[in-house]
């Protein structure tokens, strides 16, 4: 075996479940849902349960994912050596690998097959907040597969097809240094250090291809936190199927409100943020409770900061909105990318400081055509803090906001500049597009940077 050349210790996270959004289906292939699917519902829809098999290296974002059909599962041991020979964000093999106590029973000679390989297994505590946190937050990474999708690939038809995305996106993670776009200086430092280090090689003489767990219940204990749904329909959209909300009674249902206790410091925080995104979103919000599995009277509960919501439905809105864990304590940072309507100047004000972190401004700007008419309904600003994604905010025409569009209502705001008529009218096409569902807000501005970013960042004062 390779020496470990650094004085780092190396650790992962493995963490196993059923996913909560994505599954296969007979006639449709692979499905994700925005919201949570229970079991028992998605038996409805002829869904068969993936499970989830992921690693994290703690505190980097970096990730390495696998899928199977839960009545056809894979060895735990052949998932974790064709991630420590492929991954290449892992570093070869651990020093540690920490698993969860679920983990640890349903596979009782994983901890003396891994010391074979020079990795030590480690139960994590009760409640480590870290090890759930990664299962949590590669819940979301899967379901961000579907929505960050380019029409021109196929890469969501079969489960084949899922596990090679996957593989991709690790890659692309690693080779386009993904953690440099993070707002929070930790990530990009710990992922900077971590990928400094030399592989860690292993020499494997262990007969991976036999099934060496058990699954069980533990697999979708996070169904406790699933709200019950209604009629739903199966949508394309670049070429993934999503399930969506039908024009059911969904509204009618107020829920089993287990959330009414407490709010702690973060959970408030969230709440003052999502407020502000919110208020400037495109959609109202009972399109937004819709789009994360609640009902209106939640989302305006929580916001008020009256009562709580599960935690993966708080997760759900960050993803939407585009929140992070801020640097300071007990807050969180908008990053973005986002697509806003500026309809009351005081709250188009607030949201633009919180995305700009107060006007630290690479550059912000209003847009008009060179040749041609501009759109005769909307004015269009766009703007990019330092290190971070842009953001477009969308101004109808005549409006108390639009009369306001300068330096006083948009910190350091670069005036005017006209842009070839085919950015232009991009600029138009995908505010329309974001504007069609909450979840399509994100996406579009994902597609629109991959196209464009290049040319504004022409404008960057920096």
């Amino acid at each position: 075996m390779a020496a470990n050349n650094s004085d780092q210790q190396r650790e992962h996270h493995f963490y196993v479940a059923i996913a909560k959004h994505v599954f296969e289906h007979p006639e449709h292939g692979v499905v994700f849902s925005g919201e949570t699917i229970a079991l028992s519902d998605a038996a409805r829809f002829s869904f068969k349960p993936l499970i989830l098999y992921g690693l994290t290296v703690p505190g980097t974002q970096i990730q390495w994912f696998a899928f199977s059909c839960l009545d056809n599962p894979r060895s735990f041991l052949g998932f974790l050596i064709e991630a420590w020979s492929k991954g290449a964000g892992l570093k070869g093999c651990p020093d540690i690998l920490k698993i969860n106590r679920s983990i640890a029973e349903s596979c009782p000679d994983l901890k003396l097959n891994l010391k074979k390989l020079g990795v030590d297994v480690v139960i994590a505590e009760k409640g480590d907040k870290k090890l759930s946190g990664s299962l949590r937050a590669a819940q979301g990474e899967v379901m961000r597969f579907g929505w960050l999708a380019r029409k021109n690939e196929k890469d969501f038809y079969n489960l084949e097809a899922l596990n090679a995305h996957a593989n991709t996106e690790h890659n692309h993670h690693v080779e386009n240094k993904r953690w440099t776009w993070y707002s929070n200086k930790s990530v990009r430092e710990a992922a900077e250090k971590w990928m400094t280090l030399p592989v860690k090689e292993m020499e494997n003489h262990l007969d991976s291809s036999k099934i060496d767990w058990e699954p069980g219940q533990w697999l979708s204990s996070w169904e406790v936190n699933a709200v019950p749904i209604g009629r739903r329909t199966f949508r394309k959209d670049d070429g993934v199927t999503w399930l969506s909300a039908g024009s059911d009674d969904f509204d009618d249902y107020d829920g089993d409100d287990s959330s009414e206790f407490e709010m702690d410091a973060m959970d408030q925080a969230c709440a003052e943020k999502t407020k502000l995104l919110m208020d400037c979103w495109p959609n109202n919000p009972a399109e937004i409770a819709k789009a994360v599995g609640i009902t209106a009277k939640q989302l305006q509960r929580f916001v008020s900061k009256v009562a709580k919501l599960p935690d993966e439905k708080i997760d759900a809105l960050k993803e939407m909105l585009g929140l992070e864990e801020s640097e300071r304590f007990y807050d969180f940072d908008a990053v973005g990318p986002c697509i806003l309507v500026g309809d009351k100047p005081t709250k188009i004000s607030e949201v633009y400081n919180l995305l700009t972190h107060g006007g630290d401004l690479a550059y912000s700007l209003e847009v008009i055509p060179e040749k041609g008419n501009a759109d005769p309904s909307w004015r269009y600003v766009i703007f990019k803090a330092c290190g971070e994604s842009p953001n477009i905010i969308m101004f109808g025409r005549g409006s108390a906001s639009a009369e306001k569009i300068g330096d006083k209502m948009l910190m350091n705001f670069d005036g005017v500049k006209s842009i070839p008529a085919t950015i232009y009218r991009d600029v138009v096409s995908t505010c329309a597009k974001a504007c069609s569902d909450p979840w399509s807000n994100r996406k579009k501005m994902f597609e629109f940077i991959d196209r464009q970013d290049q040319f504004f960042d022409g404008f960057s004062r920096w």
